[in-house]
């Protein structure tokens, strides 16, 4: 049969907005969060993004500063983990 083009998307579970404005996450660095996890520049590994610090501000929309805080914030609340020499960002919880 012929199949149209792949859809694309990514899971984001219900509830986990919730979850990391309970846990003291401000509201710029959930949508951080959210947008990292639903990135186009992942790969074949869910979660895993090939960008250091700027890329990932460049991605976000934010400013040289507010990045660093945003990404100081996520790592501290464990929702990221990064290597900087590698210029890898994982955003934990994307594979189940």
């Amino acid at each position: 049969g012929v199949s149209g083009p792949r859809t694309r998307y990514a899971r984001v579970p219900l509830g986990w907005v919730d979850e990391l404005l309970e846990r003291g996450v401000s509201a710029t660095a959930a949508l951080s969060a959210i947008r990292l996890r639903t990135s186009l520049s992942k790969r074949a590994i869910p979660g895993l993004l090939s960008m250091g610090e700027a890329a990932a501000g460049e991605s976000l929309g934010l400013s040289g500063t507010a990045t660093k805080r945003v990404i100081r914030e996520l790592e501290a609340a464990g929702i990221i983990i990064r290597d900087q020499r590698a210029r890898l960002i994982f955003v934990a919880g994307c594979v189940e």
